[in-house]
């Protein structure tokens, strides 16, 4: 397995976060692992959820999901100050 694709996200209270890989011996397998936290969760509640098989199109989608994420994410830091 490599990793092909991490972004993340956070607030003061909450985040998220996501890494794909890639299968190396199958390059068209792509194994998704998203994550995250909010203060309305469930106490104990995992921080990851189960990594899921997708394929090219879906990873293409979710990194591009996931750029428009991180962009909003750092702008709004950059416009309210950081921690």
């Amino acid at each position: 397995m490599q990793l092909v694709y991490e972004a993340s996200w956070s607030s003061y209270e909450e985040g998220g976060e996501i890494r794909i890989y890639v299968d190396a011996d199958y390059s068209d397998m792509f194994y998704v692992h998203e994550g995250g936290t909010s203060v309305m969760a469930p106490v104990g509640e995992p921080y990851w959820q189960e990594p899921y098989l997708a394929n090219e199109y879906d990873v293409s989608i979710l990194k591009e999901q996931w750029d428009q994420i991180e962009k909003e994410n750092a702008e709004y830091w950059d416009t309210n100050g950081g921690f």
